[in-house]
């Protein structure tokens, strides 16, 4: 064989090594970060590794005496058109989902994959019968392959830089190949003509495939590249997302709770240095829970936010305001000079709030209970001057709402019926008052119940059903928690344990359990002793501690997450997202499960910018091979959205509100495995 000839089999063969080997690496980032492109790009790779195998392999072929309509020689010829028209539809396709950031379908893939199988099997068919015709054949496998080929690479090229959401080096690098990828490919096509016109090649074309491997070599890092930028600017987007999530109101753009207070001291130090009166207020909406009930969320926020607008244009003074709770809101006075100015502020914000809100056809009349206080230069803690107002503000709702009161010593005092609320409850666990309800937790993929989670509720003697927050919060102030809390886990246990004797044998129950239990010395000891009693496995119990107890970096906490995996619990981070510690944090904690709060997912599927910061946090946590659970799904959109962006399991009150043990049990019954009695 001529050394031109060896030289273009080894450039071929390391060429078929470098294919594989890019391939190898863009599926392993497929395989960590879940994009479609990457699937797509890595196969493109893959296939053009066949396309050497089989132009090498033909060539081959030829030299040593095989016919165009050998069997061999005509497979791999075909094994090479097959291939070559594949991988230029999987960049291509790749390169497509990056830009725009749609993914193609697969039954669109399906059409082309099987369209490129074609013409790859019947251009290797043009002159096989007829060895002369080698000028031919070459300027129909391959010349027009080029040109066809070429063409499309050149315009991608130019896309890549037109598209303004392209950025940095792996975007131009991708450009850049591209580009001079398909002039080459157009180069061949000239050369093909030449050939077919004259009968022989320019002596440097044998050379050309190490100008082909280095293009693609560039193509191939140039992706890589990009697609780390495009992550790393995702979870940038995303970490800011998060960012102003975690200190602001979705819907009314306000500063939430945690902000304000962070706010107020910067206000309360800045008054104090300059001499100036400031004043604490606590607002509360009368009369908005039924409205929310009677016309639905839409009306609700609606009136949220033309409240909003009433109290940004109707007190004066105004330095902040924030929405601290669902009706609830919170605000900082200037230059209030006395309890009388203050008064008359007040008292003009009550009387616009009693104007009607009119809102599709509705006149609808809201007032507003506002609790105030006066800071003084010997108070300096922002929390306690929002408790302050927060206690005149109940102050006002008990005396008949619709109207304002300031704060004075003895509304800090405790209400007789303060006190007899939680005589009630200490009393309400000798009395079995407490009764727990399930909510199904269900696979995204496969549609089927994988497991419940343990929620409490009171059955009070007089009010009825109490949800968690009616009395967790006064029985975490009285002490009565603890207990409460043990009794949840050991409840929950015995339950499991009845529904796994029967047809639910592999079912899980999730638990929520509270920093201060978490984090007491005696409790890894007690809930082993728990679990051994109830005589379930540890293996089925998961635990869910909020985002700020696991954030707790120090080696107390990660000590105590590594040895209850070891004893088989499963950890859980709840309402990941609102504390937002640090992204980072995640990866040295010994978590098994990711749950993100539900007030993230209120806007997913209504546009890729809303889904940016749920896809990050969703990539990180693949990342760490941590699967993902959505709170709070409502609708199906949101439901197929986030099924889309990877996300594994769901509930909310698309799949089943909280079910009392027997809706559970007859559930099951109904279903049994795989619990395809729920939709999904």
């Amino acid at each position: 064989m001529s050394d031109a000839l060896n030289f273009v089999l080894a450039t071929t063969t390391v060429q078929w090594a470098g294919c594989l080997l890019l391939a190898g690496i863009l599926y392993s980032f497929w395989r960590s970060y879940r994009r479609q492109y990457l699937l797509h790009i890595s196969g493109s790779w893959f296939a053009m590794s066949f396309v050497f195998l089989g132009g090498g392999a033909a060539l081959w072929l030829t030299e040593i005496g095989y016919m165009p309509y050998h069997p061999f020689r005509f497979t791999a010829s075909a094994v090479s058109m097959i291939a070559t028209y594949l991988q230029v539809v999987l960049i291509l396709v790749g390169s497509y989902e990056i830009v725009l950031r749609r993914t193609v379908p697969r039954r669109m893939l399906l059409i082309m994959a099987t369209a490129c199988t074609a013409v790859g099997l019947l251009l290797p068919l043009a002159f096989v019968a007829d060895p002369s015709a080698s000028a031919e054949r070459y300027f129909i496998r391959f010349g027009l392959r080029s040109l066809m080929i070429g063409v499309p690479f050149i315009i991608a090229g130019f896309a890549t830089f037109r598209t303004r959401r392209v950025r940095g080096l792996g975007a131009r690098m991708v450009g850049v190949g591209f580009t001079l990828y398909g002039i080459n490919l157009l180069h061949y096509f000239v050369l093909s003509l030449r050939r077919l016109q004259t009968g022989d090649f320019p002596a440097y074309s044998a050379y050309l495939t190490s100008i082909d491997f280095f293009l693609l070599v560039v193509i191939g890092l140039g992706t890589v590249v990009w697609m780390l930028d495009a992550e790393r600017d995702r979870l940038a987007r995303a970490t800011r997302r998060i960012d102003y999530m975690s200190n602001y109101d979705r819907l009314t753009g306000l500063a939430n709770r945690r902000h304000f207070l962070t706010r107020l001291d910067l206000l309360v130090e800045e008054a104090q240095l300059n001499g100036e009166k400031i004043a604490i207020g606590a607002v509360d909406l009368d009369g908005f829970k039924s409205v929310n009930d009677s016309f639905g969320r839409a009306i609700g926020d609606a009136i949220l936010r033309s409240t909003v607008d009433r109290m940004l244009g109707g007190i004066d003074g105004l330095a902040t305001l924030a929405r601290t709770g669902g009706d609830e809101f919170a605000f900082v006075l200037r230059d209030v000079r006395n309890r009388e100015a203050l008064c008359a502020r007040l008292e003009t914000f009550v009387t616009r709030m009693r104007e009607p809100f009119f809102h599709l056809e509705h006149e609808l009349f809201i007032t507003a209970s506002v609790g105030a206080v006066m800071v003084s230069q010997q108070q300096k803690s922002a929390a306690d001057l929002l408790l302050h107002a927060e206690a005149a503000l109940h102050a006002m709702q008990r005396s008949g709402r619709d109207g304002y009161t300031l704060y004075s010593r003895n509304l800090g005092d405790l209400t007789a019926d303060r006190l007899k609320f939680e005589s009630s409850l200490h009393k309400a666990l000798e009395g079995n008052q407490f009764v727990l309800h399930f909510q199904p937790i269900v696979s995204l993929e496969a549609g089927r119940l994988k497991a419940f989670e343990a929620l409490i509720r009171w059955q009070h003697p007089t009010r009825g059903l109490l949800a968690p927050d009616e009395f967790l919060g006064v029985a975490e102030a009285t002490g009565a928690l603890v207990d409460i809390e043990w009794w949840v886990i050991e409840s929950a246990c015995r339950q499991l344990v009845l529904w796994q004797a029967g047809v639910a044998n592999s079912l899980s129950m999730s638990i929520n359990v509270s920093p201060q239990r978490f984090h007491h010395p005696d409790f890894e000891e007690r809930l082993g002793s728990i679990v051994e009693s109830c005589g379930v496995s540890s293996d089925n119990i998961q635990l869910e501690i909020t985002e700020g107890s696991a954030l707790r970096q120090n080696e107390a906490t990660l000590g105590l997450l590594r040895r209850l995996r070891a004893a088989g619990f499963r950890i859980a981070i709840d309402d990941f997202g609102i504390g937002y510690s640090s992204l980072s944090n995640l990866r040295t904690l010994p978590v098994d499960v990711l749950k993100i709060d539900r007030s993230f997912i209120h806007s997913v599927g209504r546009g890729a910018e809303d889904e940016a910061f749920i896809a990050a946090i969703i990539t990180l946590a693949h990342g760490l091979d941590i699967p993902v659970v959505a709170e709070g799904v409502e609708l199906e959109s949101q439901r197929d959205a986030l099924k889309t962006l990877g996300c594994d399991f769901a509930q909310g009150y698309l799949f089943s509100r909280p079910l009392d043990p027997d809706q559970c049990s007859q559930l099951l019954e109904e279903s049994h495995q795989p619990w395809r009695g729920l939709r999904a």
